[in-house]
């Protein structure tokens, strides 16, 4: 319970900086509280030798109503920032009261304010302030705010000069006290916020197997305090894991925060991410996105990462839809790096023809054999390859692969020996490519099979000429 301030313990205060800054314009006389012998304990001089009190131990006589009147003007003061009104005064407010309280004692028997002591009176209030999901930056810069208004304070209780000497020391020790209050507050505020994080995370890791697995989600929907959305966009990321595939844990680390983060900036709800350091797949909630900033996000990573991020776009997923999705999602990520195109963000109209040769059946079979004469020949392989990119440029071609032109038309007449397709001509070319598309993600998937793959999606060229 908060108790009742006494009306005649009351400043007027005001926030002299837009900012929300508690300082007061004036500290009004403090009523004169009788002491033990019936006389004004409140003196600002020693009757006995008529000679003012330091102000140190002025301020300890006072210092029920001088805390009063700190807690007062962080109750009234306008601009606590961050802060419902009612957390201001049910929370924070008493338990400064007491802060200075315990401080003023201190100070007026020259003992220092131990950390163990300040850590039994604010620690708890930052726990709460944590759970409560307030920033700790509010917190902080309230706590600044009221030692700014109680230095004001002891500002305006210093009438002499002998008491206004006093200031310094007396603000060294506010100082010092504000800043053990500050790590002690930031150290219990982590510390919380760590837990409930892991909590708040272990519940949206949980949602989203859920999701992805095509499991009902809803109960874990309600303990990550999501609620589900009607449709989600899918978007599969690929950092092409097969060009580094050791990838350490500080790395994993930092490359998920750059895309969380990104990921953030583009939804106002939850986005649900995973990811382990090389690929991994966000759903977030179909909201106004506009599909650009997809595009947007891909040239951003690609400054950030120090890798090749492809992405893998699906909007307007249905709930049960989702796993098929994601997916197709991978799919498209991955088949644009291993066709060598540039990092992007990759939508299915992109790559339909690569989704739907990939698909299970009898026509797939058949590429895969139309190729098998020239399996075990990665020179050829990568001459179809460079073909395939080039076109009828047979110079460029023949300079990525690092040969003589001759011999590049030479490579191209073999493999039309071997298989009976003509590379050179627009349908059969077609073809090739088609079943070269599937054979290199077959490849993926049969480690023995060497088709000469780089790590950037395009094939290697061996230079050795001929068989």
């Amino acid at each position: 319970m908060l108790g009742t301030v006494k009306p005649e313990a009351m400043a007027d205060f005001s926030a002299v900086a837009a900012g929300g800054s508690l300082i007061p314009e004036a500290w009004p006389p403090i009523p004169r509280q009788p002491d033990r012998g019936g006389h004004n304990g409140a003196m600002s001089v020693d009757e006995s030798s008529r000679k003012p009190l330091a102000l140190r131990v002025l301020l300890s006589q006072r210092r029920s109503a001088v805390a009063e009147q700190i807690q007062h003007s962080v109750q009234t003061a306008s601009g606590a920032p961050g802060f419902p009104e009612l957390y201001v005064k049910a929370e924070y407010a008493p338990t400064i009261r007491m802060c200075a309280r315990v401080f003023l004692d201190a100070m007026s028997s020259e003992r220092p304010l131990g950390r163990a002591d300040i850590a039994r009176m604010l620690a708890p209030l930052a726990e709460r302030h944590a759970e409560h999901r307030l920033p700790l930056t509010a917190l902080l810069e309230l706590v600044h705010a009221t030692a700014r208004a109680a230095v004001s304070g002891a500002t305006a209780l210093a009438t002499t000069t002998e008491q206004r000497s006093e200031l310094a020391d007396i603000g060294q020790r506010l100082l010092d006290v504000t800043g053990q209050i500050g790590i002690i507050a930031a150290e219990s505020y982590s510390v919380v916020e760590r837990e409930m994080f892991g909590r708040d995370r272990g519940a949206r890791r949980e949602l989203l197997a859920a999701l992805l697995s095509g499991s009902p989600a809803q109960g874990h929907a309600a303990k990550a305090g999501i609620s589900l959305a009607a449709s989600y966009t899918v978007l599969a990321i690929d950092l092409n894991a097969a060009a580094v595939p050791d990838v350490s844990e500080l790395v994993a680390r930092r490359r998920e925060q750059i895309i969380s983060r990104g990921l953030d900036d583009l939804s106002t709800s939850t986005v649900l991410l995973q990811f382990d350091g090389s690929a991994g797949v966000a759903l977030l909630a179909d909201t106004a996105i506009a599909p650009d900033r997809f595009d947007q996000l891909a040239e951003r990573l690609s400054s950030a990462l120090d890798a090749r991020p492809y992405l893998g776009f699906l909007p307007g997923v249905a709930l049960e839809e989702i796993p098929s999705a994601v997916s197709d999602a991978r799919e498209l990520a991955l088949f644009a790096r291993l066709r060598g195109r540039p990092p992007a963000c990759y939508r299915l109209d992109d790559l339909l023809l690569e989704l739907q040769i990939t698909r299970p059946g009898r026509a797939k079979q058949r590429l895969i054999e139309l190729l098998e004469p020239v399996a075990g020949h990665p020179h050829l392989i990568a001459a179809l390859q460079a073909h395939l990119q080039h076109g009828a440029d047979r110079q460029a071609a023949a300079r990525e692969l690092f040969v003589h032109p001759n011999t590049f038309t030479y490579r191209l007449n073999r493999i039309t020996e071997l298989t009976g397709l003509d590379p050179t001509q627009p349908r059969e070319g077609r073809t090739l490519a088609a079943a070269l598309t599937i054979r290199i993600l077959e490849s993926l998937t049969a480690p023995g099979q060497d088709l000469g793959s780089r790590g950037d999606g395009v094939t290697a060229a061996d230079t050795v000429e001929g068989e």
